[in-house]
């Protein structure tokens, strides 16, 4: 299965918001490729920052979904709070539907950047909420959606990713999951053309950003590589 990281971390650690049930039963293979959140707005909007949803309708996402997730982290350590916005629940097609219809103000979604969802204009994150952000949940890290990604954005943005990540049941065998992971970098180039995300699969980097253990087949094949990875 493919997941965020902060999902997968909250649910295996049992930390999540609502949930402190732990459920696991499923270990790490690789990351994939870096999920950006990204905030949405009218490119005729007078809304420049995230100090600009004050008093604003704003779709976080469906419930229990991701988007959600990181979408009330990012308001939360803004000082957004219930009191100064207004926010709705709704999945992406439901969102846009609402966005184009003027029903809201801001949509936040949590994808890689070349979801089709998205022509309009991105919010930057400022320094102040990526630095508590980072220091208080390890897998965020900074990421740039370059100029020119979605059609008539001009400028960079600068706003929080996290890592979109493999994982294999712990039913799975040692040498089957060995296996998948091979599979995985010795065909990666084949992935990146067959899909529309940036898939950057790299053995020196895979590791990177994941915070829960990795499954003893994977980790076979890292040593193999020279590189040691948790697996408890």
């Amino acid at each position: 299965g493919i997941a965020q990281m902060d999902i997968a971390d909250s649910a295996y650690n049992g930390n999540g918001p609502s949930d402190e049930k732990k459920y696991q039963g499923y270990k790490a293979i690789a990351t994939l490729y870096t999920e950006a959140c990204q905030i949405v707005v009218k490119e005729d909007s007078d809304i420049y920052s995230l100090n600009d949803l004050q008093g604003k309708t704003v779709s976080i996402g469906s419930e229990e979904s991701g988007s959600e997730s990181n979408a009330k982290q990012i308001l939360k350590y803004s000082g957004l709070t219930d009191e100064i916005i207004k926010t709705v629940n709704l999945d992406y097609s439901d969102a846009a539907q609402e966005f184009t219809a003027g029903k809201i103000d801001a949509l936040f979604i949590t994808a890689g950047i070349k979801t089709t969802v998205i022509d309009v204009r991105l919010l930057n994150i400022d320094d102040n909420c990526m630095d508590k952000l980072k220091a208080a949940c390890p897998f965020y890290s900074e990421y740039i959606i370059p100029a020119y990604t979605y059609n008539g954005q001009t400028e960079s943005v600068k706003t929080l990713g996290v890592k979109s990540v493999l994982l294999a049941s712990d039913s799975l065998s040692k040498d089957t999951v060995k296996q998948i992971t091979s599979s995985l970098f010795d065909n990666s180039k084949q992935l990146q053309y067959a899909t529309s995300v940036d898939i950057n699969l790299n053995i020196s980097n895979a590791a990177e950003g994941i915070t829960i253990p990795f499954h003893a087949g994977a980790a076979a094949y890292y040593s193999e590589h020279g590189i040691d990875v948790i697996t408890e």
